[in-house]
């Protein structure tokens, strides 16, 4: 195991395997990120369910990681982690104490790939986020009782803090179709 000729033919053969554990994990990013951000796309790789749960809405997964649940940014990370941790399974020949994986998560390709990854799922989340205002335009149709709702909904309220609605827009009584 001394011998230079040795320790070279050890380092040739570490090397190869962590290039080619570094292309997989490079390729499995890649891959994420193309998925992810494809507009074209027929099937989306990550569905959100927006779910009321007695009058609030939620989303599930969660897009915040305040809840026992594991969010959408935990999950997403957990599949990155696991591209990463593929070289754990097998071990550097030699004396050499640092794991295919530690090398793999120092790379600056990985490194980039991750924080744009990242990224995109933040910017994702600030957008479904964005809905909650969206729907909370029209939560007085599942958050009070739905007779009562439904009439509101009739009469152009919106709102559930008030009786008296600030817009008095009446739907039913708007002769232009093209304004509704």
């Amino acid at each position: 195991e001394a011998a230079p000729a040795w320790q070279e033919y050890i380092d040739y053969i570490n090397e190869m395997i962590l290039n080619g554990i570094k292309a997989t994990t490079l390729i499995s990013l890649k891959n994420m990120l193309i998925t992810m951000t494809d507009e074209q796309k027929k099937i989306p790789p990550i569905c959100i369910l927006v779910e009321l749960i007695d009058d609030q809405l939620t989303y599930d997964p969660p897009l915040v990681e305040e809840t026992s649940q594991l969010s959408l940014q935990e999950n997403l990370n957990l599949w990155m982690n696991d591209f990463i941790q593929r070289g754990l399974s097998i071990e550097i020949l030699g004396n050499n104490k640092m794991t295919y994986s530690n090398s793999i998560s120092q790379d600056s390709l990985v490194i980039d790939l991750i924080d744009k990854i990242r990224s995109y799922i933040d910017g994702a989340c600030l957008e479904c986020q964005k809905l909650f205002t969206f729907f909370d335009e029209y939560s007085f149709l599942y958050r009070l009782p739905v007779n009562q709702s439904f009439e509101h909904f009739l009469h152009g309220e919106k709102r559930i803090a008030s009786k008296e609605p600030t817009n008095k827009r009446n739907f039913i009584n708007e002769h232009d179709a093209g304004r509704r």
